[in-house]
């Protein structure tokens, strides 16, 4: 077994905690590499500690130009010092820093497709898979859908999701943050969908209010995944999520309904949803209905239908516009 010493480094906020160095050294087998790695991620309270290894070890081969994925077929091949310098990198941000896997690949899958992703957006999540899931079967009822609007759009990952379910429609994807809208125009230019997809800073729709009249148009779906964690909870979350994903995308006020009351009260003001029209938006834990009666409040709209996610939790309203 080999020895620890204690380093202390800063993080976040100020913060200093202390890392411990684990052993890894040139020579090691994938193998080798995978049980240590493992280890020192679990001592660390990681989630799935074996999969964020193999993970973290193709990354680092990965990042020094070598072809190969980490299988059974590799466990007994010897790694470099270069891949080990590299992985030990990697592990110290997942394991004592709790930096999410996928912030540290820089991509994230989601409804099958790679979107990259930064610390200026959220890392897209299986839940919110629920929401274009819910938006494809309206669009074989009562679409199709021509135009989209996705208000926050983070990384573009449910906007450009659904444009590459329907192929004839385009969209627009509005966001508060400059950072995440260059990460959304690479996802769009990557998956090949620019030319449907255009992408423009807006605080909620302040984007229409700059309009004249006549250059606004309608659209007949609208989606959003606001922020909607109250603000009290957000330090008890997991690290992985308070400490680095951004906080304007996470905090939905005192009772994590602010961004329902805004998105509703504007659409009341800025008619961009069509008659006929379908909202969809998701929804936190224990929260369909109040959003739904702070919505059916504001505007003339109907909540038809309530999606539940993987975990039986309703994720996802739709209203369609009366």
């Amino acid at each position: 077994m080999h020895a620890h010493r204690i380093l202390r480094l800063p993080i976040f906020r100020g913060c200093i905690i202390p890392i411990r160095c684990f052993s890894l050294k040139s020579g090691n087998t994938v193998r080798e590499i995978i049980q240590t790695t493992t280890e020192e991620l679990r001592r660390h309270g990681v989630d799935r500690p074996r999969h964020n290894a193999a993970k973290l070890l193709d990354h680092a081969i990965h990042e020094c130009g070598l072809d190969m994925l980490v299988s059974s077929r590799t466990s007994d091949r010897l790694l470099s010092a270069a891949v080990i310098h590299s992985m030990k990198t990697l592990v110290d941000r997942r394991g004592p820093n709790r930096e999410p896997l996928d912030y540290i690949t820089g991509s994230k899958e989601f409804w099958s497709l790679d979107f990259k992703v930064s610390q200026h957006t959220l890392v897209p999540r299986p839940d919110t898979e629920t929401c274009v899931d819910a938006a494809r079967d309206m669009n074989r009822t009562v679409g199709p859908f021509r135009n989209i609007l996705d208000v926050g759009t983070g990384s573009g990952c449910i906007l450009l999701s659904l444009l590459n379910e329907f192929p004839r429609a385009k969209g627009l994807g509005l966001d508060v943050s400059e950072d995440a809208l260059s990460i959304a125009r690479s996802n769009a230019l990557q998956l090949n969908l620019a030319q449907r997809a255009h992408f423009v800073y807006s605080d909620w729709l302040g984007y229409f209010s700059s309009l004249p009249v006549s250059e606004r148009i309608e659209y007949d779906l609208i989606v959003s995944n606001p922020p909607y964690i109250p603000e009290a909870e957000i330090e008890g979350l997991q690290p992985e999520v308070a400490r680095w994903e951004p906080r304007l995308a996470l905090s939905g006020g005192k009772d994590g309904l602010d961004a329902y009351r805004s998105l509703s009260q504007q659409l009341s003001r800025i008619p961009v949803l069509a008659h006929g029209g379908v909202l969809i938006v998701e929804v936190g834990h224990d929260q369909a209905r109040a959003v739904s009666d702070i919505v059916t409040k504001n505007l003339s709209i109907q909540h038809v239908d309530t999606r539940l996610d993987l975990q039986g939790i309703q994720r996802c309203l739709i209203f369609r516009r009366t």
